[in-house]
Formats: C-alpha cells, sequence, structure tokens
C-alpha cells in the first residue's frame, strides 16, 4: 500500500462526531428595570442567545448556533467560574448533558450597587467524563440595575 493511501485512510475521512462554535462577547445589562438580568443560554436545538427583555429572565438575542455538526445529545457543558458569581442561574459544577437549556446569568436588584459581575469559562465536551474538547469560550456577565425603577 502506498503512503499516500496510508495516510488517507488515517485523515482523509471527516470528523464523526459533534463540532461545536462558541460566542466569546460579553454579555452587559444596565437598565432602570428591577432587577436586571445578563446572561446566556445554550439550547438543545444548538442555538445559543443572551438576555434581552428588561426585568426578565427572557434570553432571545441570537449569538448564532453553538453546535455546527451532530447531536446536542453528544454533547457535556462545563462551566469554570473565574471571578464572581452566577446568582441568578448555574447549571453548576461539573459537565451537563446538553439534553436540555443551560443557562448561566447574573442579577442586579440594588440600586446603587454598582455591577454585578461574573467572568466564565465555558467548555463542550464529547463525553461526560474524559472525552475530547471540542471548543471554549470566557466571557463577562455584567448586570446594573440603574435610578429609574
Amino acid at each position: 500500500m502506498s503512503l499516500g493511501a496510508l495516510l488517507m485512510g488515517a485523515f482523509g475521512s471527516a470528523p464523526t462526531g459533534p463540532t461545536v462554535s462558541l460566542d466569546t462577547a460579553d454579555v452587559t445589562r444596565a437598565t432602570a428595570s428591577n432587577p436586571t438580568f445578563a446572561g446566556v443560554t445554550y439550547l438543545p436545538t444548538g442555538v445559543e442567545n443572551a438576555n434581552a427583555i428588561d426585568g426578565t429572565a427572557n434570553y432571545t438575542i441570537s449569538r448564532g448556533s453553538w453546535l455546527d455538526t451532530g447531536s446536542a445529545n453528544d454533547v457535556w457543558l462545563e462551566r469554570t467560574i473565574n471571578s464572581g458569581s452566577l446568582n441568578a442561574s448555574d447549571p453548576g459544577a461539573g459537565r451537563h448533558q446538553m439534553n436540555g437549556a443551560r443557562t448561566l446569568a447574573v442579577r442586579d436588584t440594588t440600586i446603587p450597587g454598582g455591577a454585578v459581575e461574573c467572568n466564565v469559562t465555558v467548555r463542550m465536551y464529547d463525553a461526560s467524563t474524559g472525552g475530547n474538547l471540542l471548543g471554549t469560550a470566557t466571557f463577562t456577565l455584567s448586570a446594573t440595575r440603574e435610578p429609574g425603577a
């Protein structure tokens, strides 16, 4: 067998597992609504959304698709809090299968109080333990309740 045939057999086939692309943009909300939320939700349909409506935890601003190929059932999300806390919604430590929505969010209810922030790293894997790292994103969620509500 030729070297080319060996290499094609080893490297020529397309990947068979899921592939992901994660948005790394920060989410900042500053409103007079009580409470003010800033967050991201990863849906099992493969869509990633950010908070959009003042005073509610409604995630309708599209951040694009996190799932490029494959099935969400074959992907696990793991979050690491680098600073702050996810005081509104937190999937918790460990890996979570993407067969349901996974939301990370902060909220601010105090005037004045400054921003409530959390810097978080999201990693997605193709297994509940071990496995391959499919993608990673680090971003900051920041919610500030302003005077007026």
